[in-house]
């Protein structure tokens, strides 16, 4: 009995109004559950794909500072062939090139000079000679075969079994003039260099950087004990992938980021971009919850909006259940309508009040909605607009070398791009305290620039604001801020925001960008500005290093040429006779000095300085041919090169013969007896060796007063006569 009764109770059928507040209570629900389902889903696409931007041009940034590196390592080694001579080498003097090499480059351990028979002509170590070559000796056979084919190669990493440092090998071929092939100059190289690179190295506020090898195996991290442990990555997700690829090298657009567990354990989002050459690959990592900040609170404020709109529909649905169920199908139908993409479709405003009133809240709620989602798709073009604009900019700073080119151009290229009323670059001096102009858009620009306007660093001015504190200043509407100070050259500002250029944590300048419209720049858009800030001051960075590179090579260019000039005025000076001949088809007669040689002239020239000329008279004083003149060129630089050759060769022989004169008198006095006869041999022999007429060796000991205490002297005229040796002179 008991049990039928619970059963009718459960059976009993709700009030129409009750049945009605529920339906309408649950369709309103799904409606706003799906609506908002796929205005959110939208948007996550849309941000994943900033996300993903930022963090490939982050990875981006990272591998180009690593390849750099490699880069620099190459052309020093280039440059030492190019400027040393290492293509016709002695071993004294490429050895000698090869320490100055390895002094000025710290990430040189280890220099070795080969021949075209892959022999060692010189070796220049941080170490011992014989200690951590073995590595070296090992890729030598490769390193040959790449470079006798006028390629440079490098080798896989590999760890010091003393040092439990990874190094590598690089090599450059050594060629002549004529670009033949001579040899290889061989480097090994310490990448703990490269470890304090990618330690600096800016991912968002707590990512990480780090350059894994073809096989997984770690190179460089801020842990430096995981990178000496010799630890493996290929578990992780963005490294097998890297791994198992064929090709070496990707273009920017195949880079992939994803979703995937860290080097550190934790959720990350990653990027990695292969170098090529190295085989290596620079990954990056930023933790999930950091990159999708913007997207959590988008959800979080969307989940509130649901939900005040269910509970306006649940009360609103009490009321509207109570009339009729035809206004109610009706509304029912539009909803159904709208839940399958109609977003634009009105309710229909009829029946009883309460139906009427309902309609009219869904047609709001669905208007909000329809707002709500053209306004995430409005931010979503505008943020992906900007940072293409953004991207560009970089792209534009990356190529230009001179930074008397670099800045005007990207100052007016970024006015163009972002429609900005002005924009304007500081540079920090030398003693830190001041901000200096340095480019400026328009004829406020120009009047600055020639002004040297200046503001100092600190409190005072937006700009030196920003230059003390390495933090973006936004000013959406100068109208509402209190830091904002006119300027009587641009009454027009009506937002400014300055951003720190900023190298290796070290702020360089500001670059500071204004408006004539209210809210351009806004906190929303602050990290567009940002990475455009990096990128422009990493392009500075490389303007002025390349500036510098440019000054060092021009100095040391001028300082060669200056030693060659010396060197060969000595040597000519010294010459008993003048190096000038003249061969008239019959004999070969030496000219005297000033004498004019007339015809066709080309310069003898070593390390770009001349030493002499080579000149051709034709007998019907016709002029040499374009195949002639190229001829005597030829010649010309091959003579310059065999008496460079010569002139070195004549050094080494004349120190040699130097030293074995020293070396016999040396033998000569330790041989005596006695100090008189240490003194006697000393005198007569050093005057034979020099022709001397006369030479004294003497002895004494002096008194603070300056008096000859004792004193032992001879003399070597009184010393030959006595001796009847003294006639069998040496012949030098």
């Amino acid at each position: 009995m008991a049990e039928t009764l619970k059963t009718k109770r459960r059976l009993k059928p709700r009030s129409l109004t009750a049945t009605l507040g529920i339906g309408f209570v649950a369709l309103s629900l799904v409606v706003l559950l799906l609506a908002s389902s796929l205005q959110l889903y939208a948007y996550f696409l849309a941000e994943q794909a900033v996300v993903a931007g930022k963090q490939r041009l982050i990875a981006q940034d990272a591998a180009n500072e690593v390849r750099s590196f490699i880069q620099d390592r190459f052309e020093e080694l280039k440059a030492a062939v190019k400027f040393s001579d290492l293509s016709n080498p002695t071993p004294a003097v490429v050895e000698r090139n090869l320490g100055k090499l390895l002094g000025l480059q710290p990430a040189f351990r280890q220099l070795i000079q080969l021949d075209v028979d892959g022999q060692v002509i010189a070796r220049s170590s941080r170490r011992s000679q014989t200690a951590g070559s073995e590595a070296m000796d090992r890729f030598r056979a490769e390193a040959l075969a790449r470079t006798s084919q006028k390629e440079q190669y490098i080798s896989p990493a590999y760890i010091d079994e003393i040092t439990f440092e990874p190094l590598l090998v690089m090599a450059v071929p050594v060629q002549d003039i004529f670009g033949d092939y001579q040899g290889s100059l061989i480097a090994e190289v310490n990448l703990k260099f490269m470890w304090d690179l990618v330690d600096r190295l800016k991912v968002g506020q707590t990512g990480v950087a780090y350059v894994v090898d073809r096989p997984g195996n770690l190179l460089a991290f801020g842990d430096i004990t995981r990178v000496l442990a010799g630890e493996n990555l290929s578990n992780l997700a963005e490294i097998a992938e890297f791994v198992k690829r064929e090709d070496v090298f990707s273009e920017f657009e195949e880079e992939g980021t994803s979703v995937s567990t860290g080097i550190n354990g934790t959720r990350v989002v990653a990027a990695y971009v292969p170098l090529g050459t190295p085989d290596w690959a620079v990954v990056t990592e930023l933790p999930v919850i950091e990159a999708y900040t913007d997207v959590i609170q988008n959800f979080a404020i969307s989940g509130m909006i649901i939900l005040i709109i269910a509970v306006l529909a649940g009360i609103s649905g009490v009321y509207l259940a109570r009339s009729l169920a035809a206004p109610l199908h009706s509304l029912t139908e539009t909803v159904t309508r709208i839940t399958g993409g109609e977003t634009q479709l009105q309710a229909k405003v009829e029946g009883p009040t309460e139906v009427a009133q309902l309609a009219e809240a869904f047609n709001k709620m669905t208007s909000q909605l329809q707002i709500l989602l053209n306004s995430l798709e409005e931010q979503v073009q505008e943020r992906t607009a900007e940072l293409s604009l953004s991207m560009e900019v970089g792209q534009r700073a990356s190529v230009i070398r001179n930074l008397e080119e670099l800045l005007p151009t990207i100052t007016e290229f970024i006015r163009e791009q972002f429609d900005l009323y002005y924009v304007h670059v500081y540079f920090v001096d030398d003693v830190g305290e001041n901000l200096v102009i340095k480019a400026g858009t328009g004829t406020v620009g120009q009047e600055l620039l020639a002004r040297r306007h200046m503001l100092p660093v600190g409190p005072g001015s937006i700009v030196g604001q920003v230059a003390a504190s390495g933090q973006s200043i936004v000013v959406s509407d100068t109208e509402q801020s209190e830091i904002h100070k006119p300027n009587p050259l641009l009454p027009d500002t009506r937002s400014e925001l300055a951003v720190p250029l900023t190298v290796e944590g070290r702020v360089i300048g500001v670059l500071d960008m204004q408006s004539d419209q209210a809210n351009t720049f806004t906190e929303k858009n602050l990290t567009v500005f940002e990475a455009m800030g990096i990128q422009l001051a990493i392009s500075i960075d490389s303007a002025q290093q390349w500036a510098a590179s440019q000054n060092a090579q021009q100095r040391a260019e001028e300082a060669l040429k200056r030693l060659t000039r010396e060197t060969w005025s000595e040597n000519l000076t010294t010459r008993r006779e003048n190096p000038a001949y003249a061969y008239d088809l019959a004999i070969v007669s030496s000219l005297p000095p000033g004498t004019e040689n007339g015809g066709v002239s080309v310069p003898v020239t070593v390390q770009n300085q001349s030493i002499g000329e080579l000149s051709v008279k034709t007998g019907d004083g016709r002029s040499l041919s374009e195949d002639e003149q190229a001829l005597m060129n030829a010649v010309a630089q091959q003579l310059a090169q065999k008496a460079e050759t010569l002139r070195l060769f004549e050094q080494t022989q004349q120190r040699a013969t130097r030293e074995q004169i020293a070396r016999q008198i040396t033998d000569k006095i330790r041989a005596s007896g006695d100090i008189e006869s240490a003194l006697k041999t000393a005198a007569v022999e050093l005057s034979k060796a020099l022709g001397a007429a006369r030479a004294v060796v003497d002895l004494q000991v002096r008194q603070p007063s300056g008096e000859p205490d004792q004193s032992q002297s001879v003399d070597a005229k009184a010393a030959n006569e006595r001796t009847s040796s003294a006639q069998d002179t040496l012949s030098y």
